[in-house]
């Protein structure tokens, strides 16, 4: 592991939470990298999302490295890795204690780039973007995503799949309605979709009605053109309204 930089630069929260405005004020600073200990890879990133929340979390009072969400190649392996090898592509999680069974307070202090540092450090000798995981941490990426792709879905589209698939499952006999036209909303639209649900979507453009019919779904509602778009929602479904809503916020 002797090619693997010790030094690298990350953008990072202001440890003065005074100074923060905004994503404008993240500070490109020096962080340390360490080999792959026990039970840890250590990833290569090509791709990293950017999400609202990277501007709503705001500074912590650490430095804190922002965003959640991290696809790329395995470099290294620790002690007692059998899960991964060396050129594997993964996407990261969001939740790193959060494996399986209901959500406890606690997993929410440790999303990744809220809780702990997230999946964008750049080092400036190799000119690559580097983080260690735990190997639980990582999910295999498919053949047919980029790496592009596969960064955008560990916060927006399970957050999306949580919704409409975990408490109360949607079916290809479900309406549904998806409000807005954001990553979370896009991908439960096509979540949907892809379930066989009758999808309507409210947005605020016709450009974005157009790339939202060219997903397959199957109304969209301009909420500029109808301000009271809920009563264009009950005539859509001869009054009977939706099964469930999606709905993003802060």
């Amino acid at each position: 592991m002797a090619d693997i930089a010790t030094v690298a630069q990350a953008w990072r929260f202001p440890v003065d939470q005074s100074t923060w405005k905004g994503h404008r004020s993240l500070q490109l600073r020096e962080v340390k990298l360490s080999p792959p200990r026990k039970g840890e890879v250590l990833v290569r990133l090509y791709a990293a999302a950017l999400n609202y929340r990277v501007d709503s979390t705001g500074p912590d009072g650490q430095g804190l490295i922002p965003t959640s969400d991290g696809a790329g190649e395995v470099v290294a392996v620790g002690e007692g890795v059998t899960q991964w090898k060396k050129g594997d592509r993964v996407h990261s999680l969001f939740f790193e204690t959060w494996l399986d069974g209901p959500i406890l307070p606690e997993h929410n202090f440790q999303a990744l780039g809220a809780g702990t540092p997230g999946a964008y450090i750049l080092n400036n000798l190799a000119k690559t973007i580097l983080r260690t995981f735990k190997v639980e941490t990582l999910l295999p990426i498919p053949d047919h995503l980029s790496y592009e792709e596969a960064a955008t879905i560990p916060c927006a589209a399970l957050t999306a799949w949580n919704s409409f698939f975990e408490r109360k499952p949607i079916t290809n006999k479900s309406t549904v309605l998806v409000l807005g036209s954001g990553g979370v909303s896009v991908f439960g639209a096509q979540l949907a979709k892809a379930a066989g649900a009758r999808v309507i979507a409210t947005t605020s453009s016709e450009a974005k009605a157009q790339k939202y019919r060219a997903l397959g779904v199957d109304e969209v509602v301009n909420y500029r053109e109808y301000p009271e778009w809920s009563v264009k929602i009950k005539e859509l479904t001869d009054g009977k309204g939706v099964e469930q809503v999606l709905e993003v916020g802060e």
